[in-house]
């Protein structure tokens, strides 16, 4: 305690903190879509490391439910929606693991095992030959 008073008993370090302050204030008042979106990630950070770890303890219909949270808060979470996808796949609810599959590419394009999983999937469940050999030929071109 006696460390952090002497500290603050400093004067640059007083008007740099308030100067601080008064720049978060500033730009809070110009920008405030930019902080309301910035907090609402928190509980969705949350709510995916929640799901990360209900996915990793084996209770799959826990983290599902984690990671839609998770989602509803930070929706450009690509990294979710791809465990999510995964999680479905092992359901065998494979029209929704395509859906966040292509959620998570369309975040991230360069997400080389999310293009492989999601071409794996329309290879092997929905006999979509095509599109599977497009996937794989974007995942070989992005590396």
């Amino acid at each position: 305690m006696e460390l952090i008073r002497r500290f603050f008993k400093n004067t640059f370090v007083r008007v740099a903190i308030f100067l601080l302050f008064v720049a978060l204030c500033v730009t809070a008042y110009f920008f405030p879509d930019f902080y309301k979106t910035q907090l609402k990630k928190i509980p969705g950070y949350y709510w995916v490391w929640k799901g990360d770890r209900y996915y990793k303890k084996k209770q799959p219909q826990r983290a599902i439910n984690a990671y839609k949270k998770g989602i509803a808060y930070h929706p450009r979470h690509y990294k979710a929606k791809y465990n999510l996808a995964n999680i479905l796949v092992t359901y065998e609810d494979y029209f929704s693991a395509i859906d966040y599959y292509e959620k998570a590419l369309e975040i991230k394009p360069s997400f080389q095992i999310a293009r492989i999983n999601y071409a794996i999937v329309l290879t092997n469940s929905l006999f979509n030959y095509d599109a599977a050999i497009r996937e794989y030929e974007n995942a070989i071109a992005a590396s």
